[in-house]
């Protein structure tokens, strides 16, 4: 069964994002159906307290309090959408676990065509020490793309890091000089069909 994610957390109105973040943190949190979500259960709670404080404290309608109260806001919904993707991919079709996760799962009927498996995705180091940059080529019918990189150790332990995106190329930074990288690219369609390319490598500089 292909499945969809009801998202939209960037749209929602601070105390409703507040509430669903707590629930899906909630369930999410010793839920043996996604041991290894990225950002970790702890990372999650962090930014989720965060957000709340920062919520708590804009009430005097200070600008830069508010400003920073956005700020977190935009974290917390970019960090819930990773979480989303990382529920579809691992939940494989199962709706029961999927909806274990707090989400709001919406299973749809699979009349779209599948999508293209990504091709040609290249890998080059970037201008600063530690940083590379994938870049792949559009998939028709992709709305989005997920890019994850491991190293092996990551890789042969299904411990991948992700970053979702709407570009076909991506700079990833902070990587140890030296160290082999393994990356693919997923790209996820209007149904959140997921299809993920080959893995390559790079050696970061």
């Amino acid at each position: 069964m292909i499945l969809k994610l009801r998202n939209g957390f960037s749209r929602m109105s601070d105390p409703t994002i507040l509430t669903r973040a707590i629930q899906i943190l909630s369930a999410m949190t010793e839920n043996v159906h996604f041991p290894t979500p990225s950002p970790s259960l702890l990372e999650m709670e962090e930014i989720l307290n965060a957000y709340s404080e920062a919520l708590t404290h804009c009430k005097t309608r200070d600008s830069v309090k508010i400003s920073l109260k956005n700020e977190r806001k935009a974290l917390l919904a970019e960090k819930l959408h990773m979480w989303s993707y990382y529920v579809l991919l691992t939940s494989n079709g199962s709706e029961s676990k999927a909806r274990s996760s707090g989400f709001t799962i919406v299973p749809v009927p699979g009349t779209r065509p599948p999508l293209e498996k990504p091709s040609s995705l290249v890998i080059t180091n970037g201008i600063n020490h530690g940083e590379i940059i994938c870049t792949g080529k559009r998939v028709v019918g992709a709305a989005s793309y997920i890019y994850e990189y491991a190293t092996l150790e990551g890789m042969t332990t299904d411990a991948w890091n992700r970053i979702a995106s709407t570009k076909t190329k991506q700079k990833i930074n902070n990587l140890t000089r030296g160290v082999l990288y393994y990356c693919r690219m997923g790209a996820i369609g209007t149904n959140n069909q997921l299809v993920y390319s080959d893995i390559t490598s790079r050696t970061a500089a």
